[in-house]
């Protein structure tokens, strides 16, 4: 029975022992938990992915950045294996692209990208300066990236002067299967002869 003056259901939806009111708040609730389990499914994919293309260490790729203030030429130094990845394992793609360059890192057999960064170097600054516009320089760069199990392309971009990404370099790094494993065991072994 309704007191009088409480008709219909406008009070019942605000109060909080309303019927709708326990309905909406459980329905609240429940999307919270699929929502939470959505975030923590996508980490745990995320990680699999890096484990299913990536071993827990670190490629660097060594390589010289030549040029004057409006041209730049790229050359490959040496590859060079690092013990540890130290970087993220769930975003491995960069969505933000912050810096003058981009490394990309494509699988070669269906060139999807599995790893990206921006970057800046000191060479993108070199050229912004009065002795760029008079000689050419040659400087040291290095990037670096988790350690693939397959083959891999490895693409640099350098962006425009009008903020557009202009693809400058390609290098195919080709360590598959047993390749890795036998340099895995050969690090080992360098590394028990010096101790």
């Amino acid at each position: 029975m309704l007191l009088p003056g409480y008709k219909g259901d406008v009070i019942q939806r605000y109060s909080p022992f309303s019927i709708t009111f326990v309905r909406s708040f459980f329905k609240l609730e429940t999307m919270r938990k699929i929502l939470t389990l959505v975030m923590i499914l996508s980490v745990f994919m995320a990680h699999s992915q890096f484990d299913t293309f990536f071993l827990d260490k670190t490629l660097r790729m060594d390589y010289y950045h030549s040029g004057n203030h409006e041209t730049e030429i790229y050359s490959f130094d040496e590859l060079i294996e690092e013990p540890y990845w130290g970087g993220s394992k769930v975003n491995l793609v960069d969505p933000f692209v912050f810096g003058k360059y981009i490394m990309k890192v494509f699988l070669v057999e269906n060139d999807s990208l599995l790893y990206s960064r921006g970057y800046s170097s000191l060479f993108g600054e070199w050229q912004t300066t009065r002795e760029a516009e008079e000689t050419w320089r040659t400087l040291s760069e290095a990037v670096v990236f988790p350690y693939p199990k397959q083959k891999v392309r490895i693409e640099l971009y350098s962006r425009s002067w009008v903020g557009i990404f202009e693809k400058k370099f390609e290098y195919t790094v080709d360590f598959i299967g047993a390749e890795v494993e036998e340099s895995i065991e050969e690090h080992k072994d360098n590394l028990d002869h010096v101790a």
